[in-house]
């Protein structure tokens, strides 16, 4: 199976007291290859796939995925995966600015807001799975699946200090 894909996104934002973009456009291209490869007839299979993503924030984006399938008897079968995948970051994340609230101070009135920044990269996940399935029916199954999922790169809210006078 493969499938292609594009999207071109076009912002043209009048800012307000709240929300602040640049006005700008994105182009976005994917790709998503996968086959299954049956290693023992009717008893083993091989899925290998992976997605391709290129875009304006963070380039190139690869998510590959593994999967083996193993049919124990014709109503029992386990299985064990690994994939990874990203999640790309927002305009507002890397350019964008949100004010969430205007305080006073001794200064006047100062704002919070939510500043973007630019090189946010894209967060990623490394996931790994095993599980059991049993066909009780054609209408019933039951799965008991064990994952572990290990994140980098997540984006936080880190406060900055206003310098004092």
């Amino acid at each position: 199976m493969m499938e292609l894909g594009f999207r071109q996104t076009e912002i043209d934002f009048t800012s307000d007291t709240i929300l602040l973009f640049p006005d700008r456009s994105d182009q976005l291209y994917s790709a998503f290859v996968q086959d299954e490869i049956n290693l023992i007839p009717n008893k083993l299979w091989l899925t290998l796939g992976s997605k391709y993503e290129h875009n304006d924030y963070t380039g190139s984006e690869w998510q590959p995925s593994a999967k083996l399938l193993w049919k124990l008897q014709p109503k029992h079968s386990l299985w064990v995966s690994v994939a990874r995948a990203v999640r790309t970051p927002t305009i507002l994340e890397q350019q964008g600015e949100t004010v969430v609230s205007n305080m006073p101070s001794p200064f006047g009135v100062g704002k919070v807001a939510f500043v973007g920044q630019r090189g946010f990269d894209s967060e990623t996940l490394l996931a790994y799975e095993a599980g059991y399935r049993w066909q009780a029916s054609p209408i019933f199954s039951m799965d008991l699946a064990l994952f572990l999922n290990g994140y980098d790169k997540l984006f936080t809210f880190v406060t900055t200090p206003v310098a004092s006078l």
